[in-house]
């Protein structure tokens, strides 16, 4: 999870850099690569007693939070300016809901659904246990903890594809949604030529 922070964090500060360059230059990326060693070096050496592991990991998702709510903060901004100037039916505002509809289901799915289920295991494991022990064949010994596993990573995936609209929308890029197996919405670049 701390790679996911981290990469995410990159992303975040990246977002908005002009084609070709980085915002914060080539630091940002060594820095953050260094964070990640010295997180897991702690977490290795202390697997009994993280809080050095957690505290960079909660810091670390924290300012990723502040940071990817300011860039759909700005995303919304563009797409109420896009509304007022009548200008709706462009592209920027299409690309601008694409990324806010990516960002509201990414909370919805990770705050609400996939936080719901991990505080509700946290408390109810032991009382759940044998429930789940008594369920049929494929979902015997699944536990919350595996469904929350599910959510969190459904949630991750939908913030990924969040930072790939900001990207493309920050760019100018033509883009769409398209559905991988009914269930993972994916931005896909459009060209003239074809859809990629």
């Amino acid at each position: 999870m701390i790679y996911l922070v981290l990469g995410g964090l990159y992303s975040v500060l990246e977002v908005d850099a002009p084609r070709g360059t980085d915002k914060f230059g080539p630091k940002l990326p060594r820095n953050l690569v260094m964070v990640a060693l010295a997180a897991t070096c702690a977490y290795y050496k202390n697997q009994q007693n993280y809080l050095a592991f957690l505290t960079v990991f909660n810091s670390c998702t924290v300012i990723l939070a502040v940071l990817h709510c300011k860039v759909a903060l700005g995303i919304y901004r563009e797409w109420r300016l896009c509304i007022s100037s009548g200008s709706a039916n462009g592209s920027g505002y299409k690309n601008r809901s694409i990324a806010l509809w990516f960002w509201i289901w990414h909370l919805i799915v990770y705050l609400v659904i996939a936080s719901s289920i991990w505080v509700v295991d946290q408390f109810a494991c032991d009382y759940l246990l044998p429930y789940y022990n008594k369920m049929p064949f494929p979902f015997r010994g699944c536990t919350l903890h595996v469904v929350w596993h599910i959510a969190a990573g459904f949630g991750a995936h939908l913030f990924v594809q969040f930072l790939v609209a900001s990207r493309l929308t920050a760019l100018g890029y033509d883009f769409e949604i398209r559905w991988f197996f009914l269930a993972f919405p994916t931005v896909v670049l459009c060209t003239k030529e074809h859809k990629l």
